[in-house]
């Protein structure tokens, strides 16, 4: 396999198995492990554009409570929703987003990554809460990728670059028990289907534990929630009428479906641009997502 970084001549035998992060695997000039269908960086702050010491003292405290982490990895979900948010946030520019999403005028946003609450210094009460109402398992507990508070709103958003909707419970009868009694019945309140329709004929188990949970807890605090999937353009379109249809929405409980690339195309029609907006184009424009068939890299993105 080559060396993803154009013109490197550097070439490394061909990954047969699960992907391993070792020297055999690696290009000693860029710092990368390659394989057939990916690649990962050697720290994961190589694929970070923005890596200040705050930035670094807030992923380090994510990172202690995050179940999961491979922000080193080209296709990680978790860099791009990083990359994106952290420089929404740090441009004064969430409320527009979040309000572009939501349909009404949203203020203070305040983006909490991977559930974590940086103030308190542990996973967000509000979703603490709702995991025990719920009685998930300990350690499997649903964890929307960022969760975005305002003054009267929860907007959670379940980001997906590589992956799909499509999942189904491990154990359908624990799962059935947890969430259809969960919350004092909260199901019945919030879903218009019967759980195996919405949770394993319709694939749709983890947007159903995310309308539950995050329903619930923005009710709790006399907010409105919005549940948003936050997809590739072309992917993922029938997520509003698949929600109209299995969910109980209200002018109090929405889902929408948001794409990377709106995000893009807001950017670029901006009259006046700064050095991070154009480093986060730059970074939209060049995101890959892994090797096609023929070992080519393809794009992530539909960017002009």
């Amino acid at each position: 396999m080559a060396c993803p970084v154009r013109d490197c001549a550097t070439r490394v035998p061909v990954q047969s198995r699960r992907f391993q992060a070792t020297d055999r695997y690696k290009c000693a000039v860029h710092g990368l492990f390659i394989s057939k269908s990916t690649f990962e960086y050697a720290s994961p702050h190589h694929n970070l554009l923005w890596d200040s010491p705050a930035d670094r003292v807030l992923l380090d405290g994510i990172l202690q409570h995050k179940r999961e982490s491979r922000l080193g990895r080209e296709r990680s979900e978790d860099a791009v929703s990083w990359n994106v948010f952290r420089y929404l946030e740090l441009s004064g520019l969430l409320d527009a987003w979040v309000a572009s999403v939501t349909g009404q005028p949203e203020s203070n946003s305040r983006v909490h990554y991977w559930s974590f609450d940086s103030q308190a210094g542990v996973t967000w009460a509000p979703l603490a809460r709702a995991r025990q109402a719920f009685g998930e398992l300990e350690g499997r507990g649903s964890e929307p990728d960022l969760i975005i508070t305002t003054d009267d709103a929860h907007i959670w958003v379940e980001a997906k670059l590589g992956s799909t909707n499509s999942t189904t419970p491990s154990d359908p009868v624990g799962a059935r028990e947890r969430y259809v009694a969960g919350g004092g019945a909260w199901f019945a309140r919030t879903v218009a289907a019967d759980f195996d329709v919405v949770a394993i004929d319709r694939r749709r188990y983890e947007l159903l534990r995310l309308w539950l949970l995050g329903s619930w807890a923005a009710e709790q605090e006399g907010r409105r929630f919005v549940l948003v999937n936050l997809v590739r353009d072309g992917l993922e379109e029938d997520v509003p009428s698949f929600a109209a249809e299995h969910f109980k929405l209200s002018e109090r409980r929405a889902v929408r479906r948001a794409t990377w690339e709106s995000i893009y195309a807001e950017l670029v029609a901006s009259q006046q641009r700064s050095a991070d907006d154009e480093k986060l184009l730059a970074y939209m424009r060049g995101k890959t997502l892994g090797y096609d068939a023929g070992g080519r890299l393809r794009r992530a993105f539909s960017n002009d």
